[in-house]
């Protein structure tokens, strides 16, 4: 695949924003030299409020875009509902509210997806949850965890919100380390036949729902996971990513099939010389991952954020075999809405009218999460004026 230098034009946005950019000041569109014209008729873009519901259906890609049966762009601009990937096994936020409230909420906030997550663990021994964990909604009483994982997708996919759903760990629990054994896309409790078996489960379950579209295969390779051409068959990401992927088009051909990178997400620098290859055509999909700390430790100046990201995913939108790359993670604290890596990756996403998932709906210990489980506010209004520069919450609609 063809590096075309379109970091330089990256690089100029983060000069087009207003003051030092780290205080969250807007970002400026990139010139229009520098942005390719959509291959999608004009006007495509429904304002936030209307939703996902509006499009047509089945979901497929043209060039680096997400488009709708129509041939229009379909934007998807998302928030990561954890918690069945975890030891409660069913999504956080149901002891206080039940899933169509909290639907109903993340619609509000202008989300047209969600990426849903998962474990092989969940599907295969769907346990009875915890009461405390559902407690917020009398109806779940007696149901099992799958149960609970359906009625959640009905509220979604019913209140107009596209599903992605996202195999995040074979064994429950949190998510990652070099020890959790849940590195590859496989381990010894979950070998890979388990993991496309799984996958084809959930396929063949939500047959009926077109509203959930994607299938985000597995979530932040890393230890050995390879994508070198000729490598270790067992570390071949790429390859089980092509198996995975076929078997679950056999089930759902209207699937968008979301392959992410190597490294936590961070590389996609291998699609280069081994792209994936999908036998149906406009349903393949490129995932990264960005967060403060996912290329280096201390902070780059602008343009080498910029020129980073380029090569190492943002390259695979560029012609003459772009596809789409969905930025599927990427957050920070809840203090930390007004630090340097925001305004970079602000500008990234602005500039490239990228596809994002936020990380994360609801929070975790060390102060991250957009929404309080028990009120459903926004946990910190720094966020407020993002969500409208990365394209969910129009103006106004604070």
């Amino acid at each position: 695949m063809a590096r075309r230098f379109t970091a330089a034009c990256l690089a100029c946005a983060f000069w087009s924003c207003s003051g030092s950019g780290a205080d969250g000041d807007v970002a400026e569109p990139l010139d229009s030299e520098c942005v390719p014209d959509l291959p999608v008729a004009d006007g495509a873009m429904p304002d936030s409020d209307e939703g996902a519901a509006t499009q047509k259906l089945p979901l497929s890609t043209s060039g680096r875009y997400i488009v709708d049966a129509g041939g229009n762009r379909v934007r998807l601009v998302g928030v990561n509902w954890n918690g069945a990937h975890e030891d409660l096994m069913v999504p956080h936020g149901l002891a206080h509210h039940p899933p169509d409230v909290i639907a109903a909420r993340i619609a509000e906030l202008g989300f047209n997806s969600v990426r849903l997550t998962w474990s092989n663990e969940l599907v295969e021994t769907d346990p009875m949850p915890e009461a405390a964990d559902v407690a917020g909604w009398p109806e779940a009483a007696g149901m099992s965890s799958m149960q609970v994982f359906d009625r959640v997708v009905e509220a979604l996919t019913a209140a107009g919100i596209f599903v992605i759903l996202n195999n995040h760990m074979s064994d429950s629990g949190w998510c990652c380390n070099e020890e959790d054994g849940n590195g590859l896309w496989y381990n010894e409790a979950y070998p890979e036949d388990a993991w496309i078996a799984d996958w084809v489960a959930l396929a063949q379950r939500y047959l009926d729902n077109p509203m959930v579209v994607a299938a985000d295969l597995r979530n932040e390779l890393r230890q050995k996971a390879s994508w070198e051409p000729g490598g270790d068959p067992a570390y071949d990401w790429p390859s089980a990513a092509e198996r995975c992927g076929e078997a679950l088009l056999a089930v759902r051909p209207d699937w968008l099939i979301i392959v992410e990178g190597t490294d936590y997400a961070v590389n996609l620098e291998g699609v280069a010389d081994r792209p994936v290859h999908l036998s149906v055509p406009g349903k393949l999909v490129y995932s990264a991952h960005n967060y403060p700390w996912s290329v280096t430790s201390i902070m780059p100046t602008p343009e080498l954020f910029a020129t980073m990201v380029h090569d190492l995913w943002g390259y695979v939108m560029e012609p003459p075999d772009a596809t789409p790359v969905w930025l599927g993670e990427f957050g920070t604290c809840n203090t930390c809405w007004g630090d340097p890596w925001v305004s970079s990756i602000t500008t990234v996403i602005t500039g490239l009218e990228l596809d994002w998932a936020l990380w994360l709906l609801f929070g975790t210990p060390d102060g991250w999460g957009l929404l309080s489980e028990e009120t459903l506010e926004v946990n910190t209004p720094d966020i407020l004026p993002l969500l409208e520069q990365w394209g969910a919450m129009p103006p106004g609609h604070r």
